[in-house]
């Protein structure tokens, strides 16, 4: 037995004996900067080198940063890579040792942190290289800058903030607050330049100089400030400057209103949109009834009654209220109400300041009535009777007397009286009838 295990051991040493060795490719990476403390403004380079005895075959190399603190400048690769943003890509080379190098200036005192991540590092001959410092970070200290050889003790104001904030002449849609950065505002038609007016809250801070030339449309303007310690804050205004219409009714002198923004609905109405020609329009619905908002040559605005089937323009939307109830004038063309010459005469009706085409009774006792032709937010037209010192407003039916017989209003409430009389009677006869022949 002894000597079986004898002979087992002595095979098994003759075998490792003849196994060699699997070396690992070896290499490091270094990352320092020129300075540890700097000065505010002064310029700072971090230094990465990569080594390896059998050559530096690639890998890739991020470093990373504080943009407040720092700003990139530059980097010098010395032909052994090429740079990608913040990403470094390292080509092969035979070379035992690469040198890469990169600049940053100081932007705001305080400590800081560069970081540089090593990935995929190989050596000339395709080796994985292991063991080797993968991530580093290396710590900058940045100081005030220096009177009579000492450190200047107070602080850089860091504050970038506006005080205030408007545009001459033209309200925001929402008050300014220094912790608001973006506004809204509306300029008239062919406003071509503004001035700004923007005061920072720090004395010591300062504002980029401001873009005030404007075209029609939307435009974005940006305001901007910068702190004493670099520190930068953004301020943006959305300016609409109101457009030409783009699409004209010549009939009528008048054109579409573009963006309607800050139109309110006329109440009961509610906005679609619609397509007229190729042409994208928006108008104000209510049943039967459409509104397109328009503007003339001296670009006054208002709405109108618009025929969407025909394309066509009305009369200016200028509702009369009645009785709690609001209505439209309609154009009358007397021809078309002939069967009322027997009874009324065209005149001028006066309601609510409001003057146009109506009629009068010829009957004595109904000189305080006027007929009108008025349209209901509907849509819907009918002639009304308007009784002008109680300000009343009724439908109206043909009378079924002549003028001539000058029928006096007792007489017609006898007459109504007899009428409905009459017919309560001939409905209580057909209800006895009914009963004796069930």
């Amino acid at each position: 037995m002894k000597r079986k295990i004898f002979i087992l051991i002595t095979i098994l040493t003759i075998i490792l004996s003849t196994i060699k060795p699997i070396k690992a490719a070896t290499g490091s990476v270094t990352a320092s900067l020129s300075y540890n403390s700097v000065v505010l403004s002064n310029k700072v380079t971090l230094t990465i080198k990569l080594s390896c005895d059998t050559g530096v075959g690639g890998g890739i190399i991020v470093f990373s940063y504080d943009k407040q603190y720092l700003e990139y400048l530059s980097c010098n690769l010395n032909g052994r890579g090429h740079i990608e943003g913040n990403r470094i890509l390292v080509e092969p080379s035979q070379d035992k040792k690469v040198t890469f190098t990169i600049t940053f200036s100081t932007k705001k005192i305080g400590s800081t942190k560069i970081g540089v991540n090593t990935s995929q590092f190989i050596d000339y001959n395709g080796e994985y290289i292991s063991n080797y410092s993968e991530n580093i970070t290396r710590t900058l200290q940045i100081k005030a800058k220096t009177t009579n050889n000492s450190t200047t003790t107070t602080p850089l104001s860091s504050d970038a903030s506006l005080a205030s904030l408007q545009i001459e002449n033209i309200d925001f849609e929402q008050p300014f607050s220094s912790d608001i950065y973006e506004y809204v505002a509306y300029a008239p038609i062919n406003t071509e330049t503004i001035k700004v007016l923007a005061k920072a809250s720090s004395s010591k801070a300062t504002i980029n100089k401001i873009n005030e030339n404007v075209t029609e449309g939307w435009n974005e303007i940006s305001i901007v400030c910068v702190a004493q310690d670099k520190t930068k804050k953004t301020y943006i205004i959305r300016l609409y400057v109101e457009e030409k219409p783009k699409i004209i009714y010549e009939d009528k002198n008048l054109g579409v209103v573009i963006n309607l923004d800050k139109v309110s609905d006329p109440e009961g109405f509610e906005r679609k949109e619609i397509v007229i020609n190729e042409n994208q329009l928006t108008i104000f619905n209510r049943a039967n009834l459409n509104l397109i908002y328009l503007a003339d040559n001296e670009n006054n605005k208002a709405f109108y009654l618009y025929n969407m089937e025909n394309d066509v323009v009305g009369n200016k939307f200028e509702p009369l209220e009645i009785d709690g109830k609001q209505y439209l004038i309609n154009e009358v063309d007397y021809t078309e109400y002939n069967e009322l010459e027997k009874y009324y005469k065209p005149i001028k009706v006066n309601i609510d300041g409001k003057q146009f085409d109506g009629w009068m009774s010829l009957a004595e006792n109904m000189h305080n009535y006027r007929l009108v032709y008025l349209k209901d937010l509907e849509g819907n037209d009918a002639l009304y009777s308007y009784e002008m010192s109680e300000k009343t407003l009724q439908k109206f039916t043909l009378p079924l007397y002549s003028v001539e017989e000058k029928m006096d209003i007792k007489e017609m409430l006898y007459l109504t009286a007899a009428i409905a009389g009459t017919v309560s009677l001939l409905a209580a006869m057909a209800l006895t009838l009914k009963r004796k022949e069930g």
